[in-house]
């Protein structure tokens, strides 16, 4: 990341990336008893699966001149292919916001009303039908414990367990 941000500062803009990939960060938080969920993801591959659904049309994602509708493709997309299940009850996210730095973009949701979880059940499918080698990571606290999945195409989805020491 550190060599894209670097040739990107010389001017480079057409330089793409030999790898795609994508991180997701799952949080509890005792205090508010929510999941709260940050997702960062290359803005160009995030752009041209969104502009793939809605006909092929330009949408400047993060730029001053982003289309408006954008973030309804952006929700409906998210909704199709991050989905995060707690204790094995389906738990619908809230979106809260967007922001793009540089080439990515990072994405919060939320998940209220949510206890500490046991077992966190997480699908995330994020770009894999439009590129093969597209690697989702899902770093997940809960209790101050760190649990991890690497998804990718074959593998979208897994579970994590918590307390289990």
């Amino acid at each position: 990341m550190a060599l894209l941000a670097v040739l990107s500062g010389l001017g480079l803009a057409a330089f793409h990336h030999p790898f795609y990939v994508s991180v997701a960060e799952i949080n509890h938080n005792p205090q508010a008893g929510s999941l709260e969920i940050t997702v960062k993801v290359f803005t160009d591959d995030l752009e041209r699966a969104l502009e793939a659904r809605s006909g092929g049309k330009r949408l400047f994602l993060g730029e001053r001149q982003e289309a408006p509708e954008t973030l309804p493709l952006l929700g409906a997309y998210l909704s199709e292919v991050f989905r995060i299940a707690s204790d094995g009850q389906p738990r619908p996210w809230n979106w809260v916001g967007k922001e793009t730095e540089l080439e990515v973009t990072w994405i919060y949701l939320e998940i209220p009303d949510v206890g500490a979880p046991r077992h966190l059940q997480v699908e995330n499918r994020l770009l894999t039908e439009y590129i093969d080698t597209q690697k989702n990571i899902v770093h997940a606290r809960s209790g101050g414990e760190l649990q991890s999945l690497l998804l990718d195409r074959n593998t979208p989805a897994g579970e994590l367990v918590f307390g289990s020491n």
